[in-house]
């Protein structure tokens, strides 16, 4: 008999077990479905205020590579006395645009003092990006404004950055956020905005039953 209650206590329990991980899966499922979709409008209204910075090598050999790095920095610096005092993502856009032959000229006579004859384009275009970490900070995929320049055949690895806000560095480490910058990025974001790039703002789905029945601590 007592056997028989135990069969029974395992048979409720396995049960049991199934249901919860029935409903854990629906509500992860819920839970994914909104959180995609809340990241979706913020990353829209995100693009919507700032601009990024796009440019391509010619080719992926090291040399290439090198030279996209080189005319990077070149832009970079007359980006930043481009928009210095810029009043905001409209007027950066128009100095921007008001600009791409100068900037155009920038990237191709860094090319040419390089001992490269590789033609230079630098558009204002509307490109898909995908998830990027600029030091602590994480922008969403989807598309975005961005000043592309293009070296050569385009067909190399490229590198992206910000340039409004101004969140592009060339230290040797890569793109990092300053505490300066991040606090202007904080003036052109929505509170919400602002804390899904900074990672404040991400949803995690947590459950003690979850945990209980998984044995994850």
């Amino acid at each position: 008999m007592e056997n028989l209650r135990q069969v029974r206590r395992d048979m409720l329990r396995n049960i049991i077990f199934a249901i919860a991980a029935v409903v854990i899966g629906l509500a992860a499922a819920v839970f994914g479905l909104y959180q995609g979709r809340r990241e979706a409008m913020l990353q829209q209204s995100i693009a919507g205020e700032v601009i990024r910075f796009h440019i391509l090598a010619n080719s992926d050999s090291e040399e290439d590579q090198e030279l996209k790095l080189t005319v990077r920095d070149e832009v970079l610096l007359y980006l930043e006395a481009l928009l210095e005092g810029s009043e905001g993502v409209e007027d950066s856009r128009q100095r921007i645009r008001k600009s791409l032959e100068e900037i155009r000229e920038v990237a191709q006579e860094c090319v040419e003092e390089q001992g490269y004859s590789y033609p230079v384009t630098a558009k204002l275009v509307k490109d898909n990006f995908p998830q990027k970490t600029y030091g602590d900070c994480i922008f969403p995929a989807g598309n975005y404004e961005a000043l592309r320049i293009e070296i050569g055949e385009g067909q190399g690895h490229n590198w992206w950055c910000m340039v409004y806000p101004g969140l592009c560095f060339t230290e040797d480490n890569g793109a990092y956020v300053s505490q300066e910058s991040k606090e202007l990025l904080h003036q052109v974001l929505t509170e919400e905005e602002f804390q899904l790039v900074t990672g404040e703002g991400r949803l995690v789905l947590r459950s003690g039953f979850l945990r209980w029945l998984t044995g994850y601590k």
